[in-house]
């Protein structure tokens, strides 16, 4: 399979769902920088730098953050978030199409994800927001034995979650939105996370 191809030509048919943000809503945007080696797509997660205050500190994500007043929409906040942040210039010829955009019910975020194809690995530069960039493979996100429940305690309570254990237990798993936007992309691949893209709760109990 080409993956690269077939990861363009399904988003090109997949209209993406977009969420109309409320009023008190925060819009924020991603990019998801893949790098198509020939082989394997390699996908680009980053480890945040823990802050205080921040609901995301520490967690694996993908480059992007709040939209601001100044960007020409999310896709230009999204591009201009992973330029800041790893060093990597994004462009509309890299860019192959949008995800469902996804929310979250506790912080009232709305999140656009857009798709970038590279050609070749990429040089990065990371500012002090990221503790660590990592290229993960399709095999490494397809690998069963890597998957979790993962128990996620915040003001919300303590949730069960499905999970990827992507960099050994030194490091938090994947989980969340970044672990929803990957399930977006599986699927376009026509393969399945546990959970898929939907909601990923699977048991809940408030302490």
């Amino acid at each position: 399979m080409n993956y690269g191809k077939t990861l363009a030509h399904a988003l090109s048919e997949r209209p993406p769902k977009l969420i109309q943000p409320e009023a008190d809503a925060r819009p924020a945007a991603v990019a998801i920088p893949i790098w198509d080696d020939g082989n394997t797509l390699n996908l680009l997660y980053l480890i945040r730098s823990k802050k205080d205050g921040d609901p995301w500190s520490g967690h694996i994500a993908f480059p992007g953050g709040r939209i601001e007043s100044y960007d020409n929409g999310p896709q230009a906040a999204a591009e201009r978030e992973t330029e800041e942040e790893v060093g990597l210039h994004l462009s509309n010829k890299h860019s192959v199409g949008r995800l469902d955009d996804l929310k979250t019910q506790f912080h009232k975020v709305h999140v656009a994800g857009f798709v970038y194809l590279l050609a070749g690995k990429p040089d990065l530069c990371l500012n002090s927001e990221i503790h660590k960039a990592y290229w993960i493979t399709l095999g490494d996100l397809l690998d069963s034995t890597r998957y979790r429940t993962a128990n996620i305690s915040g003001v919300w309570g303590n949730r069960q979650v499905p999970a990827i254990d992507l960099l050994g237990d030194k490091y938090p798993v994947l989980w969340g939105l970044t672990y929803r936007f990957t399930a977006q992309i599986m699927e376009c691949l026509g393969y399945h996370l546990p959970g898929g893209a939907d909601l990923q709760i699977m048991g809940t109990s408030r302490s």
